[in-house]
C-alpha cells in the first residue's frame, strides 16, 4: 500500500513541476506579446503547443489554467 501511495505522490509532484515550468514559460509568452511579437514569431522562438500560445494571446484565461490544461493534454497524448 505504501508503494502505491509513493508512486501516486511522485506522479503528482512531477505533474506539479511540469505545470509550474509551463506557467513560467507562458509568462514569457505574455511578455513577448507585450513586446510586439506575433503568435507565429513566438512559435518560432519557443517550442510550445500553438493552442497554448493562442490562449495566452487571447488573454481571456488565467495562465495557470492554460498551463494545467496544456500539461494534462500532453500527458494524455503520451
Amino acid at each position: 500500500m505504501g508503494i502505491i501511495f509513493d508512486d501516486i505522490l511522485e506522479e503528482a509532484l512531477k505533474k506539479g513541476k511540469l505545470i509550474a515550468e509551463m506557467s513560467c514559460t507562458l509568462h514569457i509568452v505574455k511578455k513577448l506579446k507585450g513586446m510586439g511579437f506575433t503568435v507565429k514569431q513566438v512559435l518560432q522562438t519557443i517550442e510550445l503547443p500553438e493552442n497554448a500560445v493562442t490562449r495566452v494571446f487571447d488573454s481571456k484565461e488565467d495562465i495557470r489554467k492554460i498551463a494545467e490544461d496544456t500539461v494534462n493534454q500532453q500527458i494524455a497524448e503520451n
